[in-house]
């Protein structure tokens, strides 16, 4: 089972490549090809209906002109994981700027701009789907007095089962 987790370089891409040419009685879930190509926080504009208000850019600008517009926003590595670089920005435009140029410059790439959705204190869902069929999730909990659920980061993990909007979520990316 394969996951499209950072650093997606080129020794990432290289295992790709490999992956793709195994005897065909190796099983490989994820396709290699697939999870080269549709990074995550990438394809998530395929669904845009069901995502917060997102942003992804490169230009200090137009990030505070779309921060702005929802007062208080996460900002996050594009290509990032494990919670590193996650900074929540609100009020205190100077901090903001300083913060938005400090993961620019460090990752040199866009960053993804969302609004904050403050029931991240009850966690987020990770939920797994093979060929579109549910197998399992987990709920990702935050620390106390933080916002990232990421485990790396302090989050922790809560069995959990799907509830209407995840099932209405699961209908409609099983095609993709």
């Amino acid at each position: 089972l394969v996951r499209q987790d950072p650093p997606f370089n080129m020794n990432y891409l290289t295992a790709t490549y490999l992956l793709e040419m195994l005897d065909k009685k190796t099983l490989v879930l994820n396709n290699p090809k697939y999870i080269r190509d549709f990074p995550e926080k990438l394809s998530m504009f395929y669904f845009k209906k069901i995502i917060p208000p997102t942003l992804i850019s490169g230009d200090l600008i137009e990030i505070l002109n779309f921060h702005k517009k929802n007062k208080v926003s996460i900002i996050k590595p594009l290509y990032g994981n494990g919670g590193e670089g996650i900074e929540k920005i609100d009020t205190n435009k100077n901090r903001n700027i300083k913060l938005i140029k400090k993961l620019l410059k460090k990752y040199k790439l866009p960053i993804v701009v969302q609004k904050f959705i403050k029931e991240i204190k009850k966690g987020d869902r990770r939920i797994i789907l093979i060929d579109g069929q549910y197998i399992g999730s987990v709920a990702r909990i935050p620390a106390k007095n933080s916002i990232k659920a990421n485990f790396h980061a302090g989050g922790s993990a809560k069995k959990t089962k799907l509830v209407f909007r995840d099932k209405k979520i699961c209908e409609l990316i099983k095609p993709f």
